[in-house]
Protein backbone atom coordinates (compact mmCIF):
# COMPACT_ATOMS: atom_id res chain seq x y z
CA UNK A 1 0.00 0.00 0.00
CA UNK A 2 1.42 3.37 -0.99
CA UNK A 3 2.00 5.64 2.01
CA UNK A 4 -0.33 8.64 2.19
CA UNK A 5 1.43 12.03 2.34
CA UNK A 6 0.41 12.70 5.95
CA UNK A 7 2.38 9.62 7.12
CA UNK A 8 5.39 10.06 4.86
CA UNK A 9 7.32 12.14 7.41
CA UNK A 10 6.97 9.39 9.99
CA UNK A 11 8.01 6.84 7.36
CA UNK A 12 11.12 8.93 6.63
CA UNK A 13 11.94 8.87 10.35
CA UNK A 14 11.47 5.11 10.25
CA UNK A 15 13.89 4.84 7.34
CA UNK A 16 16.51 6.67 9.39
CA UNK A 17 15.78 4.33 12.30
CA UNK A 18 16.40 1.30 10.08
CA UNK A 19 19.72 2.77 8.92
CA UNK A 20 20.63 3.32 12.57
CA UNK A 21 19.63 -0.26 13.45
CA UNK A 22 21.96 -1.54 10.69
CA UNK A 23 24.74 0.66 12.07
CA UNK A 24 24.12 -0.79 15.54
CA UNK A 25 24.56 -4.32 14.21
CA UNK A 26 27.84 -3.35 12.52
CA UNK A 27 29.09 -1.57 15.65
CA UNK A 28 28.23 -4.56 17.84
CA UNK A 29 30.27 -6.81 15.55
CA UNK A 30 33.17 -4.41 15.13
CA UNK A 31 36.37 -5.07 17.09
CA UNK A 32 36.76 -1.36 17.79
CA UNK A 33 33.86 0.87 18.79
CA UNK A 34 33.44 4.06 16.87
CA UNK A 35 32.61 7.48 18.27
CA UNK A 36 29.67 7.54 15.87
CA UNK A 37 27.87 5.04 18.10
CA UNK A 38 28.03 7.47 20.98
CA UNK A 39 27.07 10.52 18.93
CA UNK A 40 24.25 8.90 16.97
CA UNK A 41 22.76 7.28 20.08
CA UNK A 42 22.65 10.68 21.76
CA UNK A 43 20.80 12.15 18.77
CA UNK A 44 18.27 9.32 18.78
CA UNK A 45 17.75 9.62 22.54
CA UNK A 46 16.89 13.29 22.06
CA UNK A 47 14.45 12.73 19.17
CA UNK A 48 12.73 9.46 20.08
CA UNK A 49 10.38 10.75 22.80
CA UNK A 50 9.08 13.45 20.46
CA UNK A 51 8.49 10.95 17.64
CA UNK A 52 6.70 8.54 19.96
CA UNK A 53 4.66 11.35 21.50
CA UNK A 54 3.43 12.41 18.07
CA UNK A 55 2.46 8.86 17.16
CA UNK A 56 0.65 8.31 20.46
CA UNK A 57 -1.21 11.61 20.39
CA UNK A 58 -1.88 12.05 16.69
CA UNK A 59 -1.77 8.66 14.96
CA UNK A 60 -2.88 5.98 17.41
CA UNK A 61 -6.23 7.60 18.29
CA UNK A 62 -7.40 7.14 14.68
CA UNK A 63 -7.31 3.36 15.00
CA UNK A 64 -7.98 2.93 18.72
CA UNK A 65 -11.71 2.19 18.31
CA UNK A 66 -11.54 0.18 15.11
CA UNK A 67 -11.76 -3.61 14.96
CA UNK A 68 -8.40 -4.83 16.24
CA UNK A 69 -7.35 -1.26 16.93
CA UNK A 70 -6.86 -1.65 20.65
CA UNK A 71 -4.34 -4.42 20.03
CA UNK A 72 -2.47 -2.24 17.51
CA UNK A 73 -2.38 0.68 19.95
CA UNK A 74 -1.27 -1.61 22.77
CA UNK A 75 1.53 -3.08 20.66
CA UNK A 76 2.74 0.36 19.55
CA UNK A 77 2.78 1.70 23.11
CA UNK A 78 4.49 -1.42 24.45
CA UNK A 79 7.15 -1.12 21.72
CA UNK A 80 7.64 2.57 22.53
CA UNK A 81 8.10 1.77 26.21
CA UNK A 82 10.56 -1.04 25.44
CA UNK A 83 12.58 1.09 23.02
CA UNK A 84 12.80 4.02 25.42
CA UNK A 85 14.03 1.63 28.13
CA UNK A 86 16.62 0.05 25.81
CA UNK A 87 17.86 3.42 24.54
CA UNK A 88 18.05 4.76 28.09
CA UNK A 89 20.04 1.71 29.18
CA UNK A 90 22.36 2.09 26.18
CA UNK A 91 22.84 5.78 26.98
CA UNK A 92 23.65 4.95 30.60
CA UNK A 93 26.08 2.20 29.59
CA UNK A 94 27.81 4.43 27.06
CA UNK A 95 28.38 7.05 29.76
CA UNK A 96 30.20 4.38 31.77
CA UNK A 97 32.23 3.18 28.78
CA UNK A 98 34.81 5.42 27.16
CA UNK A 99 34.70 5.62 23.34
CA UNK A 100 38.33 4.45 23.38
CA UNK A 101 37.57 1.23 25.31
CA UNK A 102 36.39 -1.92 23.54
CA UNK A 103 32.73 -2.73 23.95
CA UNK A 104 32.21 -5.50 26.47
CA UNK A 105 30.02 -8.46 25.56
CA UNK A 106 27.17 -7.20 27.76
CA UNK A 107 27.14 -3.87 25.94
CA UNK A 108 27.41 -5.60 22.56
CA UNK A 109 24.38 -7.76 23.44
CA UNK A 110 22.41 -4.66 24.47
CA UNK A 111 23.26 -3.02 21.13
CA UNK A 112 22.12 -6.13 19.22
CA UNK A 113 18.91 -6.34 21.28
CA UNK A 114 18.16 -2.68 20.61
CA UNK A 115 18.79 -3.08 16.88
CA UNK A 116 16.43 -6.06 16.73
CA UNK A 117 13.69 -4.29 18.72
CA UNK A 118 13.97 -1.15 16.60
CA UNK A 119 13.72 -3.09 13.32
CA UNK A 120 10.76 -5.10 14.59
CA UNK A 121 8.94 -1.97 15.73
CA UNK A 122 9.47 -0.11 12.45
CA UNK A 123 8.25 -3.13 10.48
CA UNK A 124 5.16 -3.33 12.70
CA UNK A 125 4.28 0.32 12.19
CA UNK A 126 5.05 0.39 8.47
CA UNK A 127 3.43 -2.94 7.57
CA UNK A 128 0.54 -3.13 10.05
CA UNK A 129 -0.23 0.07 11.92
CA UNK A 130 0.10 2.66 9.15
CA UNK A 131 -1.98 0.69 6.64
CA UNK A 132 -4.71 0.43 9.31
CA UNK A 133 -4.53 4.20 9.87
CA UNK A 134 -4.75 4.84 6.13
CA UNK A 135 -7.94 2.80 5.92
CA UNK A 136 -9.78 4.93 8.49
CA UNK A 137 -8.67 8.44 7.54
CA UNK A 138 -10.79 10.42 5.12
CA UNK A 139 -9.16 13.17 3.06
CA UNK A 140 -9.86 15.93 5.60
CA UNK A 141 -8.53 13.84 8.48
CA UNK A 142 -5.44 12.93 6.49
CA UNK A 143 -4.85 16.60 5.68
CA UNK A 144 -5.23 17.48 9.37
CA UNK A 145 -2.71 14.79 10.30
CA UNK A 146 -0.32 16.15 7.68
CA UNK A 147 -0.64 19.67 9.09
CA UNK A 148 -0.05 18.32 12.61
CA UNK A 149 3.11 16.55 11.40
CA UNK A 150 4.35 19.78 9.77
CA UNK A 151 3.72 21.65 13.02
CA UNK A 152 5.41 18.90 15.00
CA UNK A 153 8.43 18.88 12.69
CA UNK A 154 8.83 22.63 13.00
CA UNK A 155 8.54 22.48 16.79
CA UNK A 156 10.70 19.47 17.51
CA UNK A 157 13.91 21.15 16.49
CA UNK A 158 13.25 24.00 18.92
CA UNK A 159 11.24 22.85 21.94
CA UNK A 160 9.72 19.74 23.46
CA UNK A 161 6.59 19.06 21.50
CA UNK A 162 3.31 18.71 23.39
CA UNK A 163 0.55 18.46 20.81
CA UNK A 164 -2.95 17.80 21.95
CA UNK A 165 -5.36 15.53 20.14
CA UNK A 166 -7.36 18.63 19.22
CA UNK A 167 -4.30 20.12 17.53
CA UNK A 168 -3.72 16.83 15.72
CA UNK A 169 -7.26 16.68 14.42
CA UNK A 170 -7.62 20.35 13.58
CA UNK A 171 -4.11 21.48 12.61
Amino acid sequence: MKRIPSLQGLSRDHHHDLVYASQLVRWAASPDPTPELWARTGEILEDLPSHFSFEEQCVLPWVANTKGGRALVGQAREDHHTLIALFSELGAQLKLNSPQRPLGETLRELVRTLAHALRRHVRFEEQTLFPAVQLVLDENQSDALGRAWALHSARRSHVENQLTLTECAHA
